[in-house]
């Protein structure tokens, strides 16, 4: 019987469907050569040195989260098969510690780039 919270399941389940990365196109050749690291964040972030991939399973959130501040223009989404890998809920670490972010998970790892693919460039 599953003792964990709703959050944990949630988390557990998502291993099995892909999610999705939000990158400048820029990035996309050292994606392709390296894959994805943490701590190499230079996007929605605000260069801002983190120590996990974000990732997402609605890939309009991250889109949203460009706002004003990023046009459009110059942004891809990526595919991320994540079966297998360790992937955790999106919690905040701010005023609302540990509070989960819906639609967010992160990976501590590495993921291999043949885990990536392509799938398209934000539309503005």
């Amino acid at each position: 019987m599953w003792r964990g919270n709703r959050e944990d399941i949630r988390a557990v389940n998502i291993k099995v469907k892909p999610l999705y990365h939000l990158t400048r196109k820029e990035n996309l050749e050292n994606i392709t050569r390296f894959g994805l690291i943490p701590g190499f964040s230079r996007g929605i972030t605000c260069n801002r040195k983190q120590e996990s991939v974000f990732l997402t399973d609605d890939i309009k959130v991250p889109i949203q989260q460009l706002g004003s501040n990023y046009s459009p223009e110059g942004w891809v989404v990526l595919q991320v098969d994540v079966e297998g890998l360790q992937v955790e809920p999106h919690r905040t670490t701010g005023l609302l510690i540990n509070q989960i972010i819906p639609n967010e998970f992160v990976i501590n790892t590495p993921i291999h780039p043949e885990r990536i693919s392509y799938e398209e460039e934000v539309q503005t």
